[in-house]
């Protein structure tokens, strides 16, 4: 693969922004899709994402300031940016919200919810391709990539890992979508604990100026995997049907 320059681009709207709202409106077209096909009501399932949405955009800004917060910087809540980590938490917290307060259809809400993730996070992460942020390693190899401002290097060479986790991502996400259609999706705790372990995993390939043994990013993959091993010991322990409880 060859070499890429990115030019990082100062418009009025920023790519980002394009990138992310084109995300949010692939994801929300293809959970009230497939909640039409799943049996649960349209406007039930209109109310639950705009919960959601509202839960991602809270919870991807508020891991973004703690993160921002742990490194050392000094921003303000508005100032710091928007992490898919923190939105992904911040969805789930909205499903468990929103399932309290309408219990019908829970564990298909919690199965779509859980699979839905990787798409989100997926195209959002060709945001930051573009925006340059969330920068991997320096490297040399096939597929690097630089960034450019006025026509001028910003950065080194740099492996690609937006691009590598937009890709994965959507990768994993088609696969669990597939076997939703299928009745065969695994438990939402088993999905969400596959979507952290992939994204823990891709954090080391992520450029740090001082790396930490784990970062901020990992910290909150372990606590998501490690809420999700318990549930699912809970939901075994009760002897429950584990593939629809989360």
């Amino acid at each position: 693969m060859a070499a890429v320059s990115i030019q990082i681009r100062h418009w009025f709207v920023a790519p980002y922004a394009i990138c992310l709202l084109t995300a949010f409106c692939f994801w929300g077209a293809y959970v009230f899709f497939k909640a039409g096909r799943l049996g649960m009501v349209r406007r039930q399932t209109g109310y639950s994402l705009l919960l959601n949405l509202g839960c991602v955009l809270y919870g991807g800004k508020l891991f973004a300031f703690l993160e921002a917060t742990a490194e050392g910087k000094a921003l303000s809540f508005s100032e710091a940016g928007f992490t898919g980590l923190g939105g992904a938490m911040g969805m789930l917290l909205g499903t468990v919200i929103f399932t309290m307060i309408v219990p019908e259809k829970r564990d298909q809400s919690f199965e779509l919810y859980a699979v839905s993730l990787g798409l989100l996070y997926g195209l959002s992460k060709f945001g930051c391709l573009f925006a340059g942020c969330c920068r991997g390693i320096a490297y040399g190899g096939p597929g690097k990539i630089r960034y450019m401002d006025a026509g001028k290097p910003v950065t080194d060479w740099l492996f690609p890992i937006q691009a590598v986790e937009a890709l994965s991502f959507l990768a994993l996400f088609m696969v669990l979508d597939r076997r939703m259609a299928h009745s065969k999706a695994p438990a939402p705790t088993l999905t969400v604990g596959a979507y952290a372990v992939l994204k823990f995993l891709l954090d080391y390939l992520r450029g740090y100026a001082h790396r930490p043994w784990v970062t901020v990013n990992q910290a909150g993959c372990l606590v998501l995997l490690s809420a999700c091993i318990f549930l699912g010991c809970c939901v075994r322990s009760n002897g429950q049907d584990e593939r629809f409880d989360i």
